[in-house]
């Protein structure tokens, strides 16, 4: 939400002690964090978040269930839990998240080259929709699909999702898996 202050990390993910804004990262390409919340229900299903038509990259497309940049000083669980308090109004508790992988991507969009380190959760959860309190600025529907059904409407509809490399399908696989 907006700009926030971000720790700078090599190309390795060996933190600098640089701090600068997440925008300044983007436009000169610093490597920084993020964290990814992927929430998969008791039906193997996974929730994916809408973003807001508003957002400056990828607006209107779906996108993983919580994802934020990491705060300076912040730790990847932390940022992860806080992301979703405030995109989805979801409490959460460290002891329930699985860290999956931490993936490294470098991508350009427009005048943003943005370089960062995922590190990727999963939480098992049945919450609901209903349950969900969707923030406006950041999040415009939320929605569960089958993880057989995600894959491939991800192959056949690229353009309605953020999709960079093979993130999308690594972590489906990782998620197929620990689901048995």
């Amino acid at each position: 939400m907006g700009d926030e202050l971000v720790d700078i990390c090599d190309e390795n993910d060996t933190l600098t002690g640089e701090q600068r804004m997440k925008s300044e990262a983007h436009r000169l390409g610093l490597w920084h964090r993020v964290a990814h919340i992927w929430i998969a229900n008791l039906k193997g299903e996974i929730l994916f978040q809408r973003r807001s038509k508003d957002k400056d990259i990828f607006p209107d497309r779906w996108d993983v269930a919580v994802t934020g940049h990491i705060d300076a000083g912040e730790d990847p669980v932390d940022a992860g839990i806080r992301e979703a308090a405030e995109e989805l109004g979801l409490s959460v508790r460290k002891e329930r998240l699985d860290f999956l992988i931490k993936k490294k991507i470098s991508a350009a969009f427009k005048d943003i080259r943005d370089n960062h380190f995922i590190y990727v959760f999963l939480l098992k959860s049945d919450v609901s929709l209903d349950e969900l309190s969707l923030q406006a600025e950041e999040v415009q529907d939320a929605r569960f699909m089958p993880l057989k059904d995600l894959r491939k409407d991800i192959l056949e509809h690229p353009e309605d999702y953020i999709v960079i490399s093979d993130y999308h399908m690594k972590i489906l696989g990782l998620i197929e898996k620990k689901l048995g």
